[in-house]
């Protein structure tokens, strides 16, 4: 649910602003307003210019909703700025624009209205109403030191303080709107965070069954599964011929290792990696021969063991490694596939690779098919159709809008 408050505030909050003015930090432009040098203003200028229909005024209003009036600067605003961050493909559609803007922009101010921004913020309201007042002054004072430099005359000051101002005004920049659509964007956040969405353990339930069968068809394999794990994907879906494969690593002679990393052939880089397992061969011979003695694998892993990865739950259940694995480097992979290594409790022969000398240990097999929902997945899906809930509810606010278009919006969108 929070992502969703996050990017209708996040949305919200760009269309104050011109790309490449304000907007260099994406992430919280509500909250960081960072100065704009001479150039990129300019170049926001000129970017404004070429999207712009010069037939229209600035400040003509292409249409009322609910009473508020949108002019064409901000429709214009509002294009290139969700261009710019990906939400349309062309920063003169401005047709999509308005409707995001009716989304975005127009129905938080209209709920807020409804409800009252002090009701919704309660004793926030006066702390967060000053912090938006600091944070312009900040910026403003930012940009006159990028503008006119670090040490202004102080007879100097009120003038360029005033032209700052005039310049962030003619961006449609103000201090008071900018205060003021601040909070209601946090008025609305609170809003929308207060309301019931009631989602049932049918419906997550088969959002995850769902989930589970768009995902066989794009993960046909080892390669596939470990791309979106990489990427940081909830995958709830997992190729047949996993095994969990714990190591103990044994970190080379840098020249060693170097030699090894450099063969130019086959035969030199056997010849490499003879060496390593040579070198370090009094500390493998002691490691199997406390594993003959009936130690456990998982004991030596924190006395012997080189990797920090090895710990938690992956000291427990390894390493997912699949036959066709790409994530690790071959020789791991084909060692943890190895004759030595048929039946869960094997231990493979000493594998080298460039981080040094590996002792696989088959720990278990890992189940392919559809993964059990774990509590995190759960969490997940829910915040997944709450958002989907507050979507709707959004959208049936802006149909439920009252609004009136004026000429000047057929000849802004070009009908």
């Amino acid at each position: 649910m929070k992502s969703m408050n996050r990017v209708l505030v996040l949305l919200a909050a760009l269309a104050l602003l011109m790309v490449g003015a304000f907007a260099e930090d994406a992430g919280t432009p509500a909250e960081v307003l960072p100065a704009a040098t001479a150039e990129e203003a300019t170049a926001a200028e000129a970017t404004a210019a070429e999207a712009t229909p010069a037939e229209l005024a600035d400040d003509a209003v292409v249409a009322i909703a609910n009473g508020i009036e949108i002019t064409r600067q901000e429709v214009v605003t509002y294009a290139q700025l969700m261009q710019s961050y990906g939400y349309l493909n062309s920063a003169l559609d401005y047709e999509s624009a308005f409707n995001y803007m009716l989304l975005l922009n127009i129905v938080p101010k209209v709920k807020v209205a409804e409800a009252g921004a002090r009701t919704l913020l309660g004793d926030e309201y006066d702390a967060l109403e000053q912090e938006y007042a600091d944070k312009f002054e900040e910026s403003v004072k930012e940009y006159m030191t990028s503008a006119y430099g670090e040490d202004i005359p102080e007879e100097e000051y009120a003038d360029k303080y005033a032209e700052a101002l005039e310049y962030f005004a003619s961006l449609g920049f103000e201090k008071e709107q900018y205060i003021s659509d601040s909070l209601v964007y946090d008025a609305y956040d609170k809003l929308l965070s207060s309301m019931d969405f009631p989602i049932s353990e049918e419906e997550i339930l088969n959002t995850f069954n769902e989930t589970v069968e768009q995902q066989k068809s794009a993960i046909t394999g080892a390669a596939a599964y470990e791309y979106y794990t990489g990427l940081g994907y909830q995958v709830l879906y997992r190729p047949e011929g996993y095994r969990g494969v714990t190591h103990i690593l044994l970190k080379a002679d840098d020249e060693l290792t170097k030699a090894y990393k450099e063969a130019a052939d086959d035969e030199a880089k056997k010849a490499a990696a003879d060496a390593i397992v040579e070198s370090l061969k009094d500390k493998i011979d002691e490691i199997y021969a406390r594993l003959e003695n009936g130690e456990s694998f998982e004991s030596l892993i924190p006395e012997y063991g080189e990797d920090p990865g090895m710990t938690g739950d992956t000291l427990q259940d390894g390493y997912p490694v699949h036959r066709d694995s790409t994530t690790y480097m071959q020789e791991f992979t084909d060692g943890a596939f190895s004759d030595k290594m048929l039946n869960v409790g094997d231990v493979s022969d000493p594998v080298v690779t460039s981080h040094g000398v590996h002792i696989l240990h088959y720990v278990r097999d890992i189940p392919g098919g559809a993964v059990d929902m774990t509590d995190e997945m759960h969490e997940s899906i829910y915040d997944y159709l709450v958002q989907t809930a507050q979507s709707a509810q959004i959208e049936a606010w802006r149909d439920e809008l009252t609004v009136e278009y004026t000429d000047a919006y057929n000849a802004l969108i070009g009908k």
